[in-house]
């Protein structure tokens, strides 16, 4: 390989480094997002009256 071929992988490289920064923060939020939007299993008095357990009726 040349300095040349080199040089241009490290290019190619650096383009592609910003979005995919960008791409993981937003993947990132959208996971953080539904977290804070799971119910808690262990903490029946936080379940929305929608919910209904099915073990107990």
């Amino acid at each position: 390989m040349s300095c040349a071929d080199s040089v241009d992988t490290d290019e190619q490289h650096k383009e592609d480094k910003w979005p995919k920064i960008n791409a993981d923060a937003k993947d990132k939020a959208s996971i953080r997002r539904k977290l804070t939007e799971c119910i808690d299993l262990l903490d029946p008095s936080r379940h929305p009256p929608s919910v209904v357990n099915i073990g107990t009726g």
